[in-house]
Parts: C-alpha cells; structure tokens; sequence
C-alpha cells in the first residue's frame, strides 16, 4: 500500500468525497450535489401545477360599489324617510331585521340610513344602484327613482 492510502485505495479522503467528486453532474470544484435532483413526488406537482392553489384577489369593485351607492344614501333618506319600512320590505329585510332597525334609531331618517347601511352590509357586491332603484320603484317610490336618475346622468 502507497503511503497515504487507507485499505481501499483510497487518498486521504473519505469514500464520501470521492464518491461526490466523480459524479458526471457537478461542475469542477464544487462540491454540492446537482440540482437537477427531483423528489418521489416531483412527477405529481406537473400533473397538479394547472391547478395550483392561490390566494383570491382582492378586487377594487365591491369599494368602488359600496361608495358610489353610499354616495346617494343621504338624498335618499331625505326623500324616503317615512316610507322606510316599504322600501326595507323590498329590499329583502324580514319583519324582525325591520323591528332591529326601529328600535335602535329614534326618528324616521335615520332608521332610513340605517336600513341602507344593513342592506349594504348583508349584500356586498350585489348591493348595486340599480338593485336600489328597482326596489324604491317597487315600494312606489317613483320620484326618488327619478331624482337618482337625474344625479345618474
């Protein structure tokens, strides 16, 4: 045996080093492994990558939605207000949600703004200016609808 060989015929360093030196996917004077190494379930992540989970976007719409309604909330409660109750009916709200509002607020504009702002909240994106017109022409309120379409145009 050579001098500074062990009894495999091996030079100074381990089976290991060796083993990793003459490997055909390293590239001269590195020593970690190849990249293109792929795991067990590396054939499943392309069968799946079309369908690969993401986090929703979050889009503009619903704000952009809720504040142009919003916006013609207080010309709204101004014509409305005593009529309240109708145009709740219309818009969805059953009797208890209506007695809710009643009793929270003292007079008949506010009960009004707050049953809009409940709409608003329980129906998101679907809570549109069309959706609120149709529902005031439903509960007989005419004039309010054409006042909106006036501010519409």
């Amino acid at each position: 045996m050579a001098e500074g060989q062990g009894a495999a015929g091996f030079t100074g360093e381990t089976a290991e080093t060796d083993a990793v030196k003459s490997s055909p996917n390293l590239v001269p004077g590195s020593q970690t492994p190849p990249v293109d190494r792929k795991s067990r379930f590396a054939a499943l992540g392309q069968i799946f990558k079309p369908w690969t989970w993401q986090a929703k976007k979050k889009s503009g719409k619903f704000k952009q939605t809720s504040i142009g309604v919003r916006a013609y909330f207080y010309s709204i409660k101004e014509k409305v207000s005593s009529d309240w109750k109708d145009l709740a009916f219309h818009l969805g709200l059953e009797q208890p949600d209506i007695d809710n509002i009643e009793g929270r607020n003292r007079d008949d504009k506010s009960r009004c703004m707050d049953l809009l702002e409940e709409w608003l909240k329980r129906n998101g994106e679907r809570a549109t200016i069309e959706v609120l017109m149709e529902a005031l022409s439903e509960a007989n309120l005419q004039s309010v609808v054409d006042g909106l379409r006036r501010k519409l145009q």
